[in-house]
This record gives C-alpha cells, structure tokens and sequence, in this order.
C-alpha cells in the first residue's frame, strides 16, 4: 500500500459491511505493513487483492507451513475480483474465499482444493438475549491457569496477553478451586468482538458448562453495545449447535482453499 489515503480509501470499502470484511479489516489491522494490496474500481464495483505471506501468522504458519501467502478477495465487482485472481504470483497459496464464484476459480482454473471451513455467527440487531446464567466468573486478569486452558486451542501466551491488554475478558466455571470450563472475548475489529478459545476440561464436558460460557460472554457484549462474532469449523456440528442454542445465527462461511 503506497500511501495513507490508499489505505484509508480500502478501509472505508471495506467498513462499508464489516461483518463480510472482517478477516480482512483484522488482517489490515494486524500486519497492514507486510500486506500486499491490488485495489480496483470502476462503473462496475470496486474489488481488492490482498497477499500476507504465511510467515507473518501464527495459525497460517502452522497450518499451512507449505505455503507461500494467503489470499484474500473482497468487493462489489465479480468481473473485477476473477480478473485479479488471474494474477496471482507464483508458489503455493492459502485462498481464503466466502464467495461462491471466487470458489469456484480456485476449484476450477487454479486447480484448488478445499481443505477445511469455517462459519462465523453474530446476533441479529433485536435479538433477545438470555439472562446470564450463575456460576459463571469472569476477569480482566491473564493468569497462568487460563492461559494453559486456552491453549489447548491454540493460543500463545505472547498473542493472550496482547489481547488482554486490548481489554478482553475471560469467562470460566470452577469445580472447587479449580476451573473445569472457560472462555473468552477480545477486540477482532472497531465494535466487532470475539468469543473465543472455549475449553472444557475432560470428565466435565456435554454438562453445559461451555453453552453458559458463551451465554455470560454475550450478556456482555450485549450491554457493552459491542457486535459478538463466534466462528467454529464447519465440522464441528457440536459447537454450531451451541451456538444457535444461545441465539447466535450464521452470517459468514469461509472456505480455506490450498493451490498446489
């Protein structure tokens, strides 16, 4: 990105509906410098490339440590959007994709396969929230006992505490002196808050205990005027259940796409 007004001129497309942007505002956010944008616009839409090479994430590192960069495609203009996907650079990619036609060009002319998915859920605008339920505490404070239980989903120590410097809380249920079940929210982007990192430690799970984690978590936000987002695999028929239990509805479904 070459200048300030570019960068301000891409997030003001993109904050135009940022539940549909919001990996990519978080990925601006977080590694902006390292980013490399192809922006167009026309009469027909306007559409943006985005390339982060993986070394730059944590999870893109680990998971696909094949790769070279990860791919993301945004805008108005499916002409626009196909046409800089025609340009691609070289060596494997990670296309991460919630459109249906830019799915299928990675299937078909760049020979992609999909290797995983995940779906985002938010609360719709008037949405009725249950009252938060007892024996769940919560705290501003990272301590070592939850950062252990958070990463079993893997969380590092070093991202945790960026995040609860930010503000971000975590929510958990104690058998005696011990925490069998946690969770936590953190700032994703502007008003857009995460519920993440859900944990129940074996012997204690199917109780509940992680439906009233997330339940205490959207009282939370809800009163804060703060807009949850809550993503899970799209195999992961466990926690969709969850999260449809709590009221939360699917907004988003994005699929990770490997070049070979």
């Amino acid at each position: 990105m070459r200048t300030h007004e570019d960068r301000n001129r891409i997030i003001s497309h993109l904050k135009g509906d940022v539940l549909r942007h919001i990996v990519t505002l978080k990925m601006l956010q977080l590694y902006g410098d390292a980013i490399e944008f192809r922006f167009v616009q026309g009469t027909g839409g306007w559409a943006l490339l985005s390339l982060l090479p993986v070394v730059m994430s944590d999870f893109d590192r680990q998971t696909y440590p094949e790769a070279k960069f990860v791919v993301l495609v945004d805008g108005t203009s499916q002409a626009s959007k196909l046409d800089l996907l025609e340009n691609l650079p070289a060596g494997r990619l990670v296309i991460k994709s919630y459109d249906a036609s830019v799915t299928r060009f990675a299937l078909g002319r760049l020979g992609a396969r999909k290797v995983r998915s995940f779906r985002s859920f938010t609360l719709p605008p008037a949405g009725p929230v249950e009252a938060a339920p007892a024996g769940v505490i919560e705290s501003e404070a990272l301590v070592p006992e939850i950062i252990q239980m958070f990463s079993h989903n893997g969380y590092l120590e070093a991202e945790l505490a960026i995040h609860f410097a930010a503000g971000a809380r975590w929510y958990a249920i104690q058998d005696g002196v011990r925490k069998i079940s946690a969770g936590f929210v953190f700032r994703n982007f502007d008003l857009v808050w995460e519920i993440g990192g859900l944990f129940t430690v074996p012997g204690f799970r199917r109780q509940g205990h992680a439906r009233k984690i997330v339940a205490a978590a959207l009282n939370h936000l809800v009163a804060q005027k703060l807009v949850p987002r809550y993503q899970v695999r799209a195999d992961n028929l466990e926690s969709i259940r969850l999260a449809e239990s709590t009221g939360l509805q699917p907004f988003l479904q994005m699929d990770h796409l490997l070049t070979h």
